[in-house]
């Protein structure tokens, strides 16, 4: 395997410094560390900090790279450490500081061109595009499976999850329901396209792990954290997941972790529609009765302005920590339960 010019030997582990996009200061790279089995096999590729405040993922996968010993792996294993710089450098949300895009569906769609998206129209050509793109044309195009480590943002809690998006092709789908199971992680969400009324066209096109399944690669997220926190033991929930995937596809010696698994299939997303202050009555990882109360919104004076209800029976899969909200702010995200 050679990249940007470095080539890693079999039974070798190396850490790179990747170029993903050029600005007035000149060309920003980031860590890479790739480690090459000493016996073919297949190419994993982990992802992490394409939202910056989900540092768990960012630390997970910094472990996950410092335990990774070449001698006992079957292929090559590829890690991003850290997809979107300009947020990580400024502690920001999901949008980029430099151009105002989501890295999240910044990824090359064939046959598509970005207009007009974050603060510029750049034809897709702004920072954010050109990391996702260096990222995809690299690694992903050369991999053989994708996770991308996310967790809650800064505003939101979540419990661990495994969430996957569908193509519409029967057999890959199921390639990539058995990869999201290999995890060990209960909860595995499944998110068709249309499934949640309340944002109808979600996920849409350009997110990492949908056009890595336009490939024909499985790919998933894998949701840990929140608030911007470091929780250790999500950490070592995370390694030992990614650990498990390895064995599962055939990377490492010995089984996949054994797991009950719990199903959701779509789901529903309550945004403020009133200005005022918010009360959350429930908590991430809760299993909620259709009708139940959510919470609710009030303003200066005490007095209720906008209550939330379950729609039917879900599982809180973020719950918001925001306690002044504005209208159109997320508040609550549910997983139907089947």
């Amino acid at each position: 395997m050679t990249i940007e010019g470095t080539t890693i030997a079999a039974g070798e582990k190396r850490r790179l410094s990747f170029p993903l996009y050029e600005t007035v200061t000149g060309v920003r790279s980031t860590p890479v560390t790739i480690a090459r089995g000493a016996t073919d096999g297949p190419c994993l590729l982990v992802l992490a900090g394409c939202h910056p405040g989900e540092y768990s993922g960012m630390v997970s996968a910094i472990r996950f790279a410092k335990e990774l010993d070449p001698a006992l792996i079957a292929g090559t294993v590829v890690i991003v450490h850290a997809q979107n710089l300009p947020g990580l450098d400024a502690r920001s949300g999901h949008l980029s500081p430099i151009d105002g895009v989501n890295m999240g569906r910044a990824f090359p769609v064939p046959g598509e061109r970005a207009e007009g998206t974050g603060n510029v129209s750049h034809q897709a050509d702004s920072p954010t595009h050109r990391a996702a793109r260096a990222i995809f044309e690299s690694f992903v195009r050369e991999c053989d499976a994708v996770v991308d480590l996310h967790g809650g943002e800064f505003f939101e809690t979540l419990p661990p999850n495994i969430e996957y998006l569908l193509t519409g092709n029967d057999e890959l789908d199921n390639r990539t329901r058995e990869f999201a199971r290999s995890f060990g992680i209960e909860w595995l969400w499944e998110v068709p396209t249309g499934s949640i009324p309340e944002m109808p066209t979600y996920p849409g096109r350009g997110s990492v792990a949908l056009e890595a399944g336009f490939l024909g690669k499985p790919g998933v997220f894998f949701e840990v954290g929140g608030e911007g926190k470091i929780d250790w033991s999500l950490v070592d929930l995370t390694v030992r997941g990614l650990h498990s995937c390895m064995r599962f596809m055939g990377m490492a010696e010995g089984e996949p972790l054994p797991v009950e698994h719990r199903l959701l299939i779509g789901g529903h997303v309550y945004f403020a529609g009133r200005g005022g202050f918010c009360r959350y009555e429930v908590e991430a990882g809760q299993e909620v009765s259709a009708g139940e109360r959510l919470g609710y919104i009030f303003g200066f004076d005490g007095e209720t302005i906008e209550e939330f209800h379950a729609p039917v029976d879900v599982v809180m899969t973020n719950v918001g920590t925001k306690g002044a909200v504005n209208p159109g702010d997320m508040l609550f995200v549910m997983g139907n339960v089947p």
